[in-house]
């Protein structure tokens, strides 16, 4: 994917026989299932290879698709002509959790090998929507390192002297990352992986072509968090007051970033959010039948009337060690 084109506005996709009320039924139910997260991200990156985005460049890994390497290209001082290689690691169920979020290349402006602090990475899966793209994410990170601001973990700010110079010495060091050379090419115009992503990779040759099949339908239906169409037992709905193509969302996919909402979201009243209950593109409440069940109501199913029974007001529930060890592991890396 070269950097540069411009990408245009999506093309509100119109339906006959779609309803609002039932959702739209297919005439096959041949889509592959709900929680394919790599039919996700592989529909992303086809999508970015169709339309690139200004100044960005983004590859997944060849021997892990959930592993995406990316290449910012400054377009503003102190940043100008700097190229800075990042990665995004997607967890096992995204879209339903966001990636994390790490820089390679030394830019006076983010932490290296430190995971960033965004509204859109891990560091707040509590406010994250599965809605949100690989291109919005790549294109916020690069807004945010515009800014001139220290306030969030992973970030810095170098003085514009020493950014300057790490920009102009930004692609001898990318030279060093032999991951870098193989995705974006070591020459000026850094053809990386261009040809081979607009040739089609050879590897999951089936799911390729699949998702190639759906996305050369421009006036098919899609789930805008998992980006794939209906099918006879997961038909898609229309759960707020969203137009257009955009729209539609598997009822399983809905329900299960609800449940996702419940289990990151703190169980302290006062830090929650009603996110799950918000479109967060029209900002309209879901509807009546789209809303999730209390949490009172959520907890009870899962954990039923045992667990329930043996909680008293001021009790605290606690891991056992191994699991407590494991937390602290991950909040010290």
């Amino acid at each position: 994917m070269k950097v540069g084109g411009r990408r245009g506005s999506s093309k509100p996709a119109a339906s006959t026989n779609t309803t609002e009320a039932s959702g739209k039924q297919p005439a096959s139910s041949s889509a592959a299932p709900v929680g394919a997260n790599n039919r996700r991200l592989m529909a992303e990156y086809k999508r970015l290879v169709k339309n690139p985005i200004d100044f960005i460049e983004a590859h997944p890994s060849e021997t892990n698709f959930l592993e995406w390497h990316f290449c910012l290209s400054g377009s503003q001082a102190p940043y100008l002509g700097g190229k800075y290689h990042g990665i995004l690691e997607f967890p096992e169920d995204f879209p339903m959790k966001p990636p994390r979020i790490k820089m390679l290349t030394p830019s006076g402006r983010f932490e290296i090998n430190k995971r960033v602090c965004l509204s859109m990475s891990d560091y707040h899966a509590e406010s994250w929507n599965p809605s949100w793209t690989v291109e919005k994410i790549l294109i916020g990170l690069m807004s945010f390192m515009y800014e001139e601001s220290t306030e969030s973990i992973g970030s810095m700010l170098d003085t514009v002297a020493n950014r300057k110079r790490m920009a102009e010495e930004s692609q001898l060091f990318n030279m060093q990352n032999e991951t870098y050379v193989q995705l974006f090419g070591g020459g000026e115009d850094g053809e990386g992986k261009k040809e081979a992503a607009e040739d089609g990779d050879n590897s999951n040759d089936d799911q390729h072509a699949e998702v190639d099949r759906e996305m050369d339908d421009d006036d098919e239906d899609v789930c805008r968090f998992c980006l794939c169409p209906a099918t006879a037992s997961n038909p898609l709905v229309n759960p707020c007051e969203c137009k257009g193509s955009g729209k539609w969302v598997h009822m399983e996919c809905l329900r299960q970033w609800q449940k996702s909402v419940l289990m990151t979201q703190s169980t302290h009243p006062m830090y929650q959010s009603s996110i799950d209950e918000v479109c967060n593109i029209c900002k309209k409440k879901f509807k009546n039948e789209y809303k999730p069940k209390s949490r009172r109501q959520q907890m009870m199913e899962w954990t039923g009337q045992e667990l329930h029974g043996v909680i008293r007001k001021g009790n605290l529930i606690v891991p056992n060690r191994t699991e407590s060890d494991k937390s602290k592991e991950t909040m010290e890396k």
